[in-house]
């Protein structure tokens, strides 16, 4: 009886919903695929040992993500206490995003970073990535070394290192085109007037 009540209790635990019904925290299905899924680069750890005890990291967090057609989406984001020291940012964070396939096989899909401000507001991640880069990143969190923060994205955490996209500015208004218009030639000198006759 005690058995099939835990079994039955951790079988409740394993698909948690938060939120919206697109978005998901679980600890089975999809999420555990990648979570337990080794990379080519280095098969010393699974990406969830690697993410989950990144030092650096105060917190993960692990959703499956299901898009408008149906495609899914395991996202790992993982969090920086930016913090101290006067930082411009109360934590940067850093997402990877990976592709569950029909054939249950994953494969990496994109990465990003961005940060939640001091005011309040938050800095989006960009919505593309060069995934080779992505890979090097990743290799940072697997040697759990702290140049992650500093590598590509340059990212320092006392400085507002990271930029939000500039506004366009306003284009400015073209001057007007002035007609060409061609020199006037000189007036010739008037002829002397002839003397008037005195009377």
């Amino acid at each position: 009886m005690k058995r099939s009540m835990i079994a039955c209790l951790l079988c409740l635990l394993s698909f948690h919903v938060i939120g919206c019904d697109k978005v998901k925290t679980v600890f089975g299905g999809d999420v555990a695929l990648v979570k337990h899924g080794i990379l080519e680069f280095d098969k010393s750890l699974t990406i969830g040992q690697a993410f989950d005890n990144y030092k650096y990291f105060k917190n993960t967090k692990w959703e499956l993500i299901t898009t408008n057609n149906g495609k899914k989406v395991v996202q790992v984001t993982g969090s920086f206490d930016a913090s101290a020291n006067g930082s411009y940012f109360q934590n940067v964070f850093v997402k990877y995003q990976f592709q569950i396939n029909q054939d249950k096989t994953f494969e990496l899909l994109w990465c990003g970073y961005g940060a939640h401000k001091n005011d309040g507001s938050k800095i989006e991640p960009l919505q593309t990535a060069d995934l080779s880069m992505c890979l090097e990143e990743l290799k940072f969190i697997y040697n759990n070394k702290d140049d992650y923060r500093y590598s590509h994205y340059n990212i320092s955490l006392n400085s507002p290192a990271i930029q939000e996209p500039e506004t366009p500015e306003t284009p400015q208004k073209p001057e007007p085109v002035r007609p060409v218009i061609p020199p006037i030639p000189p007036i010739p000198p008037m002829p002397p007037m002839p003397p008037m006759p005195v009377k």
